[in-house]
């Protein structure tokens, strides 16, 4: 076997191995429209918990969820699924927190009738 057979073999074992160990991104089990408003509730609760501190801050996150969940019909185990989903692939959390951010800028906009 030459020399070029040989390393053309090593870095095809190689490239099958890092292949096979590379995990594999899934995209998130909800539709991108109901990802976005579940996100922007989210984001909004954590907004709303920032300047709340110790136990008041856990009993109105525990609130903020269980509301967040219902809203969406969710059990918090799914919705922990979902945001875990979207941390193991960071370019459909980046889409998805750019409508996000559209949304609630949107929301932040004065009516123009009043």
């Amino acid at each position: 076997m030459t020399i070029f057979w040989k390393g053309f073999l090593s870095l095809a074992i190689f490239l099958f191995v890092c292949s096979a160990c590379a995990k594999k991104k899934t995209a998130p089990s909800m539709a991108q429209e109901d990802l976005v408003s579940l996100l922007t509730d989210v984001h909004l609760a954590e907004a709303a918990l920032q300047n709340v501190y110790g136990v008041t801050k856990d009993s109105l996150a525990a609130v903020y969820y269980s509301d967040i969940c219902t809203i969406h019909r969710l059990s918090r185990p799914e919705l922990d699924k979902v945001m875990a989903e979207l941390r193991e692939n960071p370019l459909a959390m980046s889409e998805t927190y750019r409508e996000v951010i559209k949304r609630i800028e949107r929301r932040n906009q004065p009516d123009p009738k009043d």
